[in-house]
């Protein structure tokens, strides 16, 4: 579901990410925009997914209790418009009159990574960071790589084969290190 808000702001267009809104927990957590055209590749959703703990919305799916919305960046980076956007939200979901803390906004991975990067010391590309795009941190499809195919069968090893050539994420992707690294490359 896409929210046209135009009519809020003049602003030019600055790309677009998602938030899952979560009924149950009462919760809205951003994620990147997913780019494929299968839902069932969107493996950072179904990771965000998998971390709720409810029964699992099926990829491509809306269930009531979780769903998901795609917005224009700059309407949510901005407090003012959030609100409003969050305030539509509410509407829509049927949720009004609640009040202001009725949804609590996250942004999970960005802040699971902030917090890896102080467990870590805040590296910078000088020192480097130990763990950086290491296996432990690999998010969705990329949890079973090439390097876990060991017993697996002739068809099982095809499979993992195929995933591999799937774009592989990381927590890393959403570290301020991350963005230290890319800044110097580019």
């Amino acid at each position: 579901m896409v929210y046209d808000l135009s009519a809020l702001e003049s602003k030019p267009p600055s790309g677009t990410l998602r938030v899952l809104v979560c009924n149950r927990c009462r919760t809205i957590e951003e994620l990147p925009t997913f780019d494929g055209d299968n839902p069932d590749e969107d493996f950072l959703l179904a990771d965000l997914i998998e971390r709720h703990g409810h029964e699992q919305l099926e990829l491509g799916h809306e269930r009531p209790e979780m769903k998901v919305f795609e917005i224009e960046s700059r309407f949510w980076n901005d407090n003012a418009t959030r609100r409003e956007v969050i305030e539509k939200i509410r509407n829509e979901e049927g949720h009004t009159g609640l009040g202001d803390t009725f949804y609590h906004t996250s942004d999970t991975f960005r802040t699971e990574a902030v917090k890896c990067f102080k467990k870590h010391r805040r590296p910078t590309p000088e020192t480097g960071c130990s763990d950086y795009r290491s296996k432990s941190k690999r998010l969705g499809n990329s949890l079973l790589g090439q390097d876990d195919v060991g017993d697996l069968s002739f068809s099982e090893k095809a499979l993992v084969q195929d995933m591999s050539k799937q774009r592989v994420s990381y927590l890393c992707d959403f570290c301020p290190y991350h963005q230290a690294i890319m800044s110097r490359e580019s």
